[in-house]
Parts: C-alpha cells; structure tokens; sequence
C-alpha cells in the first residue's frame, strides 16, 4: 500500500499555498512596499505627478527619492504608488549614485486585486528577476551592459535616474514586469521654460531614444527636480502638480 503522496497532491498543495499568499498580499495596503525613512536618508525629491493621456486625465503617482548610505558609498532609494486606468502599482527601487539598479520590487494590482509581484536583485552588470503571478513564477537573468537603467512602461519615477550625473550618451535598459531588455540613446535637448502649478520653472530637457526612434522626454529643474515626462508614442504625460515650497 503507497502511503506516499501523489504528484497531483504536491501540485495541489502548491497552489493553495500561493493562492494564500496571493490573499495575504492583496489584504495589505500598497504602502507596505515604502521603506522607511531613516536619520541618515536625504530626501532629494518627493511630490505627485498627474498622469494624461491624448490631454485627458487617467491617473496619479505619488513618490520619493531618497539619498542613503550603501555598502558601496551612497545609494538612492526611491518608492512610488501609482493609479491608471484600472491598474494600481507600487514601486520600490534601489540603486547605486549613478542610478545603475541593485534592488526592485512591483506589486500590480487590476481592480484592487493582486494580479502579480515582480522583484529582483544584483549588480550594475547583471540583474536577477523572479515574476510571481496566480499562473505561477517566471526568472529571469539579465546581463547588462555599461550604464544600465531599470524603467516601467507605467511608472514615472525611475526616469530620475537617466538624469544623474555623469552624462552618458546611452544606456542600457531593462524593464522587468514586461521581460525586455533594450539600448536607448540619450540626448540633450536644451533649456525650456515650463509651468508647474502656479509656478513657471527653467527645466532641462533630455530624451531617451528607442531602438526604433521613438522617444521619452524629461524634463528635470536646476535642482534636479523630476518635472515632467512624455511618451508620445502613447500619448501620456505624467506632470508634476507643484513644487516644494
């Protein structure tokens, strides 16, 4: 007599257990995923930015960037939650003084409910993801090359970094929740004058180019501020409602 479990039984099992966990997760609250800020931590940059798309609005993102002691000199760390359309995310984001990513973290909710968690881990040459999902997990190495770069196609903060300095004429990106890996040029275009609220700023204008030409602008104040970013080719402007007083 086989007193042993099946297959099936260990498949099933693993499912509860990840539907438990999917349950657990989606009773938190999205702030779970912000780290706290500590003595030592220098927030750089912190505000809303209002989310368009062709003029009409569609969402919000509400985030912080902080500079914080890392074991290899100064890290940033920056934190988001965002709203559009029906999605709901929230972003946790590590990286090294130049903005090359060492620590990520994305829950995705669809109406309120938990549809995927994204996190990943490594150095400025190699980064490591696991995707979890109810269909089950998915990882993922990248090997990246000099000046890499960690972007989402709907969250904003991470463009922060594009602007760090050095000035690098290119960078290597990866974008984690949609598994892609790309090369984007980056330019300078310029000083404008942009509104802010009730307020006219001086920005900087920058732009990463895609592989196939299109671009993503942003626009940054003296002080390094994120203003605004565009993606034409999607018709979305996500703009800084006003600046610190």
């Amino acid at each position: 007599m086989n007193l042993l479990p099946t297959t099936g039984y260990f498949h099933q099992m693993k499912s509860i257990r990840y539907a438990c966990t999917l349950a657990t997760l989606a009773a938190l609250p999205l702030s779970v995923v912000a780290a706290p800020i500590h003595a030592q931590d220098q927030t750089v940059d912190e505000g809303t930015l209002v989310i368009t798309r062709n003029g009409t609005p569609v969402g919000r993102e509400a985030f912080r960037v902080v500079r914080t002691p890392g074991a290899g000199g100064q890290a940033y760390r920056a934190t988001a939650t965002l709203s559009i359309d029906t999605l709901r995310l929230a972003l946790r984001l590590t990286t090294t003084a130049s903005g090359a990513p060492l620590s990520f973290e994305m829950e995705v909710r669809a109406r309120s409910v938990l549809t995927a968690q994204v996190s990943g881990s490594g150095r400025p040459e190699r980064f490591n993801t696991l995707t979890r999902t109810p269909h089950g997990e998915a990882a993922r190495a990248y090997v990246m090359g000099p000046d890499p770069l960690l972007l989402d196609d709907d969250v904003f903060v991470p463009y922060f970094f594009a602007v760090l300095p050095p000035t690098r004429s290119r960078f290597s990106i990866i974008n984690p929740r949609a598994g892609s890996q790309a090369t984007f040029q980056f330019q300078e275009r310029g000083q404008e004058s942009l509104r802010v609220g009730r307020r006219t700023e001086q920005a900087r204008h920058y732009a990463l180019i895609t592989p196939n030409g299109a671009s993503r602008d942003i626009w940054v104040s003296a002080k390094g501020l994120l203003l605004r970013v565009a993606i034409p080719a999607r018709g979305l402007v996500a703009q800084r409602d006003e600046l610190p007083q």
